[in-house]
C-alpha cells in the first residue's frame, strides 16, 4: 500500500515538476527497483526524453534499465534452466511419464525459446524505437496528468516481472539498450557522451556484441579525437581488448572470468595499453594527447608492488617523449624533476629546465623549478644566474617576479644572513608591486634578526 501511494503521487508530481530530469529518473528507478514494473519505468523515462530530448541523465539511465532488466532474465533464465536439469537427474522416470513432464514445463515454465515471447521482445523493441523517434519529431509537449497506464485497463500485476515471462532475444542481446543508445549519438554528437555508453557497459557481461558496436562507431566517428584513443588505452589495460573478428560468447566469457581473477595489471597488458598511446600521440601530436597518456603512466607508478622497473621506464620514455615534442604541461615538469633528481641525474635535469625555460619564458613556475634546482645542489652562483635571467625574462610583469625576490632572500637566510640585507635593498629599487611588499617584510627582518629601533629604518626606506 505504501508503493502503491506514492506511485500515484508521480503524476501531479511530475506534472508540476516537468522540467526537471532528475525526477524523471527517480520515478523511473522507483517503479522499477521498488514496483518492479519495467515497462513503467521505461514509459517515464521515453517521457522524460519527450520534455528533455538532449538530456543526457535520462538516455544514460534509460540505457542502464535495459542492462540491467536483461541481467536479470539471464539470471532468471539460468536458475530455471539449473532447476529442471536437478529436477530430471533426481527423479528418474519411465520415458513415457518423462515425455510427459518434459511436455508439461516447457508450456508453464520454460518457455525460453518460445515464438510468442520472441514476438513481444521484438515488439517491445520496436515500440521503444518509435518512442523514441516521437520524441525526436514531435515538439508538442502534453503535460503528464497521471501515472502511466498501459493496455486498456490491464491490472498492475500484467506489468510485473512474472515466473512465466522469461526474457529471449531482444532482451538477452541488450537490443533494447542498443535502440536507445543509437537514438542518443544520433541526437547528441560528443565523443564522451558515447564513452559514458561503454563505461556502463563494462558492467555487464553479456555486452560484448553492443561494446564492440560502440567500440567501432567510436574509431569511425572521432578517429582524430584524444578521449577516443584514450578510452580504447584503458581498454587494453583492463583486458577489453577485441580483434575484428567477432569471438564466441564462451571466450569473451572466458575472458570475463580471467580478469576478475587477475588482481595485478600484466606486463602485456601495460605494453599494449602504452602502445596506443604512443600510436595516438603519432597521430594527435597535442598537449592533450600527452597529458592522457602522462596521467595513465603516472598512475600505473602508484603501485610499486609489480613490475616497478619496467614502469619507471615507460615513465622516462613518456616524460622524454612530451618534452621532446614540446607538448608537456607545466604541472608535469615537478613529477620529472623529482626523478630526475632521486636517479642524480643532475646533468639531465639542468638541461631539461634550461630548454624549458627558453621554451616558457614567462613561466614563473618553470624559473623557480630552474632556482630550485640549483638551491638543492648549493650553487649560489647558479642561483644567482638564473634569478637574473628570470627577471629580466619577467621584465614587463614585474608583479609576477615578487615571488623569485622572496625565494632569492629565503635562499640567503638560510645559508648567508650577511647578504640578506643587500638583497632587500636590491629589491625595494624595484617597481611599487615588488618594493612595497619587501618594504614591510624589510622591516619585519630588522626587528627579529637585530633587534634594532625601528624609526631609523623607516626613514631610511
Amino acid at each position: 500500500h505504501f508503493y502503491t501511494c506514492i506511485s500515484s503521487m508521480l503524476g501531479p508530481m511530475l506534472q508540476a515538476h516537468s522540467d526537471k530530469p532528475f525526477l524523471w529518473k527517480f520515478a523511473a528507478q522507483l517503479e522499477f527497483e521498488d514496483m518492479h514494473s519495467v515497462e513503467n519505468a521505461r514509459q517515464y523515462l521515453l517521457r522524460g526524453l519527450r520534455f528533455h530530448p538532449e538530456c543526457r541523465l535520462l538516455y544514460l539511465e534509460a540505457f542502464k534499465l535495459e542492462l540491467v532488466y536483461a541481467q536479470m532474465k539471464c539470471k532468471e533464465r539460468l536458475e530455471k534452466e539449473e532447476k529442471l536439469t536437478l529436477g530430471a537427474k533426481e527423479h528418474e522416470q519411465p520415458k513415457c511419464d518423462q515425455a510427459m513432464e518434459v511436455s508439461g514445463s516447457s508450456s508453464q515454465a520454460v518457455l525460453p525459446d518460445g515464438a510468442g515471447h520472441e514476438f513481444m521482445d521484438q515488439a517491445s523493441c520496436r515500440s521503444i524505437s518509435i518512442s523514441l523517434e516521437l520524441n525526436a519529431t514531435n515538439t508538442t509537449r502534453r503535460m503528464p496528468t497521471a501515472r502511466p497506464r498501459f493496455g486498456s485497463g490491464a491490472p498492475r500485476r500484467a506489468v510485473r516481472f512474472s515466473k512465466t515471462q522469461l526474457a529471449n532475444g531482444h532482451v538477452l542481446e541488450g537490443k533494447h539498450a542498443e535502440v536507445i543508445y543509437e537514438a542518443a549519438v544520433k541526437r547528441i554528437h560528443d565523443v564522451s557522451f558515447v564513452i559514458s555508453f561503454l563505461n556502463t557497459c563494462k558492467e555487464f557481461d553479456f555486452t560484448e556484441n553492443l561494446q564492440r558496436k560502440i567500440v567501432n562507431d567510436l574509431l569511425s566517428t572521432y578517429p582524430t579525437d584524444e578521449l577516443t584513443w584514450d578510452i580504447m588505452a584503458r581498454r587494453e589495460l583492463e583486458g577489453l581488448s577485441y580483434s575484428d573478428s567477432a569471438p564466441t560468447s564462451g571466450t569473451v566469457h572466458n575472458k570475463k572470468q580471467d580478469r576478475k581473477k587477475k588482481k595485478k595489471i600484466s606486463r602485456e597488458q601495460i605494453r599494449l595499453c602504452t602502445a596506443v598511446y604512443q600510436a595516438g600521440v603519432k597521430q594527435i601530436n597535442t598537449e592533450k594527447m600527452w597529458s592522457l597518456y602522462l596521467d595513465q603512466v603516472i598512475d600505473l607508478n602508484h603501485d610499486t608492488t609489480s613490475l616497478p622497473v619496467f614502469k619507471r621506464k615507460l615513465l622516462r620514455e613518456a616524460f622524454q617523449g612530451a618534452h621532446s615534442a614540446g607538448k608537456m604541461q607545466e604541472k608535469y615538469y615537478r613529477t620529472w624533476m623529482e626523478i630526475l633528481y632521486n636517479a642524480g641525474k643532475r646533468k639531465k635535469l639542468d638541461a631539461v629546465l634550461r630548454s624549458v625555460t627558453e621554451r616558457l619564458p614567462k613561466s614563473v613556475d618553470m624559473w623557480q623549478l630552474r632556482m630550485k634546482f640549483h638551491q638543492q645542489y648549493d650553487d649560489e652562483a647558479a642561483v644567482i644566474r638564473v634569478f637574473h635571467d628570470a627577471i629580466m625574462s619577467l621584465s614587463s610583469e614585474e608583479s609576477s617576479t615578487l615571488v623569485l625576490w622572496k625565494k632569492l632572500i629565503l635562499y640567503y637566510q638560510t645559508k648567508e644572513n650577511a647578504k640578506v640585507e643587500s638583497v632587500f635593498k636590491e629589491g625595494m629599487l624595484q617597481g611599487p608591486a615588488v618594493s612595497l611588499p619587501l618594504k614591510i617584510r624589510y622591516l619585519e627582518w630588522v626587528m627579529l634578526a637585530k633587534g634594532t629601533y625601528l624609526p631609523c629604518y623607516f626613514i631610511e626606506i
